[in-house]
C-alpha cells in the first residue's frame, strides 16, 4: 500500500471518528431536552416498576438490567432504587447477576420465584441464604430435584407473608402414593422439617402442593389464606387436628382443602363448630361425599361466601340425596335466597377422564358458585343426574341466567331429560354446545312430537348459539334436515335465532352452511382446529 493511500484512509478513518463522537454528543444533548429528560426520579421509578411487573415470566425478565443501560440518569435512578431490585433472577442466569441484584436491594423486602428445574444448586441456596428479607417466596420443581429443599430451609423468616412450594410428581408415583401396600414411598414424599419457617409472624398466606407438614405447625397459625393440595394418605390429619388448625386461624378468608381431609367421616358430637366468620372463599375436593358432608357441617362462617367450589368422586353414604344436601348447605354458605339472581352464567360439563359432572354459576362480579359430583355410571338412570342438575338451579335460586354452556363428551342426555333441566333456565339469551350434547339442545328448541311438555317451544329468549367440537360426519342429513327445520319452525314462531356461530367443526360443507343462512341473520363459520 503506497503512502498516499494509507494517508487517505487514516484520513478517512479520522473523519468517521470526527462525525461519530459529533453524533454522540448532539443525541446526549438531544436527550438532555427530551420530554422524558424533564421526568422526576419518583415518576422515572414509577415507570421503571411498572415496566419490570409488566414481564409475564419474572424468572426471564431482564428489565432492571436493560434500564440501567439506557443512560447515566437512568442507570443512577435504577440502582439506588432498592425496590426495583426485589425480584432475583434465578432462571438459568449467572449466579454473578443474582448476587448483584441481591445487593442493589439493599434491605428491601424480596419477592422470589425459585423453580429447582431451572435454578442452579448454587443460586438456591444464595437466594435462600436470604430468608430474612423475603416476604414472598414461592417455590416449585419435579419432585426429585426438590429433595435438597429440607437442607436449605430457614426456620427464621421475620418479613415472609407468603409461601408457596409446590411440587410436581409424575402421575405413576400418584398410584403409588395412593397404594397403601407400595411400602416404598418416602423417596416421594416432601415433608417441611417442623422447625421450618416457624419464626414467620407475618406470615398470612400458605399454599402447599405435594408436600407434607405437621399439622400442629406454627405455620398453620394466624392465616388469611390456606392452601393445601395431594397430602399423603399417611400425612392427612385427623379431624381433631384440622379443626384445632383452624381454629388457630380466626382471621382466614380463602381456605382450600383438596385431596387434603382426614380418611374417615366422623360423628358431630366428636367434634366442634368453628366459627370463620371472615372467610369469603371455600374450596374442597375429596373422594367420599361423607367426608365432605363432615367438613361442612362444622364450618360456620357469615354468609355469602364470594366463592365456592365442592367436589367429590364417590357417593358412600345411603339414600341418593347426597347431592341435593351438598347443594342445599351450598345455597345456606352463599345466601341464595337474596344472592341467588346475581349469577348470569351456566356452564356443565362432564369429563370422560374423571367421571364428574361439574356445573358451574358465575356472577358479573366475580362470584363463583361449583359442585362437581360423580356421574351415574348406569345409562338408564341418567334421570338422576339431570335431576341433580336441575336442583343446581332451583335450590340454588339461579332465575336469571342468561348464558349457558353445555359440554358432555361422554353422556348423551336423551330429549325429554335435557328439557327438564332448560326449563329451568327461562331467561337463557346464549348458548355454546358442543359434541354429544349438540344434537338433543337442538332437538329440545322444538319438542312438537313430546307429549310430556306443555309449550312446544322452550328457551323463548334464545338468541345465539355457538356450536362447537362437533364432527357432522354421518350427521349431515339430521343437520340439513332436522336442526334447520327446528330453527325455521322458531321463526314462524317469532322468536328467531339471531346469530348461530361454528366452531371448529369438522366436516361443515358450504351447502350445509347456506341452508342455514337462509333461517338465521348471522351465520359465522370458524375454521376447525
Amino acid at each position: 500500500m503506497s503512502d498516499g493511500n494509507a494517508a487517505s484512509l487514516a484520513e478517512m478513518d479520522a473523519q468517521i471518528n470526527y462525525h461519530e463522537t459529533r453524533a454522540l454528543s448532539l443525541k446526549i444533548q438531544r436527550n438532555k431536552r427530551a420530554p422524558v429528560s424533564k421526568l422526576s426520579q419518583d415518576v422515572l421509578l414509577a415507570i421503571f416498576l411498572t415496566a419490570r411487573d409488566s414481564e409475564q415470566d419474572q424468572n426471564l425478565s431482564n428489565i432492571p438490567l436493560r434500564i440501567t443501560h439506557v443512560c447515566k440518569e437512568w442507570r443512577y435512578v435504577a440502582i439506588e432504587a432498592a425496590t426495583l431490585w426485589i425480584r432475583p433472577p434465578t432462571h438459568h442466569c449467572r449466579l454473578q447477576w443474582t448476587e448483584i441484584t441481591l445487593q442493589r436491594a439493599k434491605m428491601a423486602p424480596l419477592d422470589v420465584l425459585l423453580d429447582f428445574d431451572h435454578s442452579s444448586p448454587a443460586t438456591n441456596k444464595l437466594v435462600l441464604a436470604s430468608m430474612s428479607r423475603i416476604a414472598k417466596l414461592v417455590i416449585k420443581g419435579m419432585s426429585h430435584r426438590l429433595y435438597s429443599l429440607s437442607g436449605l430451609i430457614s426456620d427464621n423468616a421475620p418479613q415472609l407473608q407468603e409461601l408457596q412450594i409446590s411440587r410436581e410428581i409424575f402421575e405413576e408415583d400418584l398410584l403409588h402414593l395412593e397404594d397403601s401396600d407400595f411400602e416404598d414411598t418416602n423417596f416421594l414424599k416432601l415433608v417441611l422439617p417442623p422447625t421450618a419457617f416457624q419464626e414467620a409472624p407475618k406470615l398470612r398466606r400458605l399454599t402447599l402442593q405435594h408436600v407434607d407438614l405437621d399439622f400442629n405447625s406454627t405455620l398453620l397459625s394466624n392465616l388469611s389464606s390456606l392452601s393445601l393440595k395431594n397430602v399423603s394418605p399417611s400425612a392427612l390429619p385427623t379431624w381433631a387436628q384440622l379443626t384445632d388448625a383452624l381454629r388457630r386461624m380466626p382471621l382466614l378468608q380463602e381456605l382450600s382443602l383438596d385431596w387434603a381431609l382426614p380418611p374417615a367421616a366422623a360423628s358431630m358430637p366428636d367434634l366442634k363448630a368453628i366459627e370463620l366468620r371472615h372467610l369469603k372463599a371455600i374450596s374442597v375436593r375429596t373422594k367420599a361425599v361423607s367426608q365432605l358432608q363432615t367438613f361442612l357441617s362444622f364450618i360456620i362462617v357469615a354468609p355469602p361466601l364470594v366463592s365456592l367450589s365442592l367436589a367429590w368422586t364417590f357417593n358412600n353414604t345411603p339414600g341418593d340425596s347426597q347431592t341435593e344436601s351438598i347443594i342445599r348447605t351450598a345455597a345456606h354458605l352463599t345466601d341464595a335466597k337474596k344472592h341467588g339472581d346475581s349469577f348470569t352464567t351456566l356452564d356443565i360439563s362432564a369429563e370422560r377422564d374423571n367421571k364428574e359432572i361439574r356445573s358451574l354459576a358465575r356472577s358479573p362480579e366475580g362470584c363463583f358458585i361449583e359442585i362437581a359430583f360423580p356421574a351415574t355410571n348406569d345409562p338408564d338412570d341418567e334421570w338422576r343426574d339431570i335431576h341433580a342438575l336441575k336442583d343446581f338451579t332451583r335450590i340454588l335460586l339461579l332465575n336469571r341466567i342468561t348464558y349457558l354452556s353445555l359440554d358432555t363428551d361422554w353422556i348423551d342426555y336423551d330429549v325429554d331429560s335435557l328439557r327438564v333441566l332448560l326449563n329451568e333456565l327461562p331467561l337463557l339469551q346464549t348458548a355454546t354446545i358442543g359434541r354429544l350434547s349438540a344434537f338433543n339442545f337442538f332437538d329440545c328448541l322444538d319438542a312438537e312430537i313430546r307429549s310430556k311438555v306443555v309449550d312446544k317451544f322452550c328457551l323463548r329468549e334464545l338468541k345465539s348459539i355457538t356450536w362447537r367440537d362437533t364432527d357432522f360426519r354421518r350427521y349431515e342429513w339430521w343437520v340439513e334436515e332436522r336442526a334447520a327445520y327446528i330453527l325455521e319452525d322458531r321463526q314462524k314462531e317469532g322468536i328467531p335465532l339471531q346469530e348461530l356461530t361454528f366452531r371448529n367443526i369438522a366436516n361443515l360443507n358450504a351447502e350445509l352452511v347456506e341452508i342455514f343462512k337462509e333461517v338465521v341473520p348471522k351465520v359465522v363459520v370458524e375454521p376447525a382446529l
